[in-house]
């Protein structure tokens, strides 16, 4: 008996040695190209957009916008005799960003809604040091700015602790001082 297990795992052993053949595989190349859905209503233009990666859009939505969108292109498409603004609204699952520029194609303002994204590093260390034992379970960012720059930001944050539950808004701009304002 014992040499007919040796001879089995001789044999297993064998088996396992031949099916390891290593494959040479040729260069894959792999590129992206982003789809847009696009929706024209007179002066508003709605731009359904796909990320390279998840979050890309999110996590600075007023550059991926500038990287990925010529509002002159649009303009040239357009008759800009007919407006003095026109709405470009960019769209994914997680939010929303709304830009309105001039129609000679310059930045007038913008204004982001987005929920359940990953939050600044500077906000969930905040948020972890002053609410120790609560969970996060939902969030949600709001901004708006004139030009490309945000006059105005805030999170608002849903925490659980067991059957408790509680609100806080944190201002990214009071955040440096280290106060959070909750309700």
């Amino acid at each position: 008996m014992k040499p007919m297990m040796i001879l089995l795992l001789i044999l297993c052993w064998i088996g396992n040695v031949e099916a390891q053949v290593v494959t040479q595989l040729d260069e894959a190349r792999v590129t992206f190209s982003p789809e847009v859905r696009i929706v024209t209503d007179l002066d508003n233009v709605e731009l359904s957009v796909k990320e390279s990666y998840e979050g890309q859009f999110s996590e600075n939505p007023i550059r991926f916008m500038q990287e990925n969108f010529d509002i002159d292109e649009l303009l040239s498409v357009i008759d800009t005799e007919d407006f003095d603004e026109i709405e470009v609204s960019f769209i994914n699952r997680k939010g929303y960003l709304k830009a309105t520029f001039d129609n000679d194609g310059d930045l007038v303002e913008t204004y982001q809604n987005f929920k359940n994204i990953l939050l600044p590093s500077n906000v969930r260390e905040q948020l972890y040091n002053e609410n120790k034992g609560w969970s996060m379970t939902k969030n949600k960012y709001v901004a708006s700015g004139k030009g490309s720059i945000i006059d105005k930001q805030k999170y608002r944050i849903r925490l659980s602790n067991g059957d408790k539950n509680k609100n806080i808004t944190i201002i990214p701009a009071v955040t440096a001082g280290g106060s959070v304002a909750s309700n």
